[in-house]
């Protein structure tokens, strides 16, 4: 098996599992102290080293794994235990729908996950500053960033395209 048919493959069993599923809460496990402005950026979100969710068929950590080709993308654990935790938010709803989105060597990216009452949105990425204190993102990176707020994911996803992050600053 492929390393990228492995990823997928991990990611696809956590989707099926998502169908159809409850989700309590989502527990994040986040850094506190980015290198960057969090407050300056035009959009808002979880920055997170890892996010575990809680849902009717169990406990899941949402990480990201480090491929051979230097990509990030994520990695899906069953866990009992939840060891990290900086804050939480309770969903308390069922998911509708599930798709992921690939980017680099066709390593996933983007999640996106429908509620009743809502949607989320996960990306594996990291926002790096410059001299001049101008962001970038990266996608494929290390952190997992989520969006509990479609109109803030669309933000985020509009930044995408442009050389550099407008500020606040």
């Amino acid at each position: 098996m492929s390393e990228t048919s492995n990823y997928k493959g991990n990611l696809q069993y956590f989707v099926n599992i998502l169908r159809d599923s409850y989700i309590e809460k989502l527990i994040y496990d986040e850094d506190l102290e980015p290198i960057f402005d969090k407050a300056s950026l035009p959009f808002e979100f979880k920055y997170c080293f890892s996010t575990t969710f809680v849902t009717d068929k169990g406990i899941f950590l949402l990480q990201t794994s480090l491929t051979s080709l230097s990509y990030e993308t994520f990695w899906i654990d069953s866990i009992k235990t939840i060891t990290k935790a900086t804050s939480k938010k309770l969903i308390n709803s069922k998911v509708k729908t599930v798709s992921s989105k690939n980017k680099y060597d066709d390593f996933p990216y983007k999640l996106s996950i429908e509620l009743e009452k809502g949607m989320l949105t996960i990306y594996a990425a990291e926002i790096y500053d410059d001299a001049d204190k101008k962001y970038t993102i990266k996608l494929n990176d290390e952190m997992v960033f989520v969006f509990d707020d479609e109109l803030e994911a669309k933000k985020f996803e509009a930044s995408l395209s442009l050389p550099s992050i407008p500020t606040a600053s």
